[in-house]
């Protein structure tokens, strides 16, 4: 299965390179540490440990991710994507699914900032994780457990709106009835955060090269009712194919 999977990603990567889409921009972290905000501790490690204890009704352990993009130009129609990569994912008792959220988080901090500096710069993100009629949701993103180890985020607004040479996000696992808990891989161990930067794909050239074919297609439709002017319309299409035709 998994070379299956590499198979078709290496197929789809030539695919979108044959049809003129750019590759994307690829940024990592700059910056990733988890608060524990029951023990009031900080973490610098190589996992990025995102829980949330509904049983016991604990605050969470939450993940900070930080990206530099003062070197990058966004333009309207581009595609940004989180991806994080889950080390482990463990549930505890409960049917409900369980979710990881993101919300947008000050950038005012490095990992060696102390707790109580990231309590005071998180307050606006904490009062949304507390109340959640405080939650503005298109500041958000959810992406709800399905067994895949690969968490994937749409994030284009929040680069688009950013103001500083910098944003971040905040992770904390949601779930009903359960607790829930996601181990990812913090950038120490070179499988960390990722924001990916794609330029949206334009067919506007596809499009034309179609159009035209058609034309063409109907003129020789249209003048081919003789038997000689048929046969020979017909082998000038088998020898010049439609310039977008996908072999099967």
């Amino acid at each position: 299965m998994k070379r299956e999977l590499i198979f078709l990603a290496v197929m789809a990567y030539f695919c979108l390179v044959g049809m003129g889409i750019s590759e994307p921009t690829v940024l990592s972290a700059v910056g990733d540490v988890y608060i524990d905000f029951v023990n009031c501790q900080v973490y610098n490690g190589e996992v990025l440990k995102c829980e949330m204890d509904l049983v016991n009704e604990t605050w969470p352990v939450a993940p900070l991710i930080k990206f530099n993009v003062s070197d990058f130009s966004v333009s309207e129609d581009d595609v940004a994507i989180l991806v994080l990569k889950a080390d482990s994912i463990q549930k505890g008792p409960g049917e409900g699914p369980g979710a990881i959220t993101i919300f947008p988080a000050d950038t005012n901090w490095t990992e060696e900032s102390d707790f109580l500096h990231f309590v005071t710069i998180l307050n606006e993100t904490l009062g949304m994780v507390e109340d959640e009629t405080k939650i503005d949701y298109s500041k958000t993103g959810v992406r709800f457990d399905n067994g895949d180890e690969t968490f994937a985020f749409e994030v284009s607004k929040h680069l688009k709106d950013a103001t500083s040479e910098e944003i971040a996000f905040m992770l904390v696992a949601v779930n009903d009835n359960l607790n829930y808990q996601v181990d990812f891989l913090s950038k120490e161990t070179g499988s960390g955060p990722h924001l990916l930067i794609i330029p949206y794909p334009s067919d506007d050239e596809g499009s034309e090269e179609i159009d035209q074919g058609s034309g063409t297609e109907m003129e020789m439709g249209s003048s081919g009712s003789d038997g000689d002017e048929g046969n020979s319309t017909s082998e000038n299409d088998n020898s010049n194919p439609s310039p977008v035709a996908i072999p099967a």
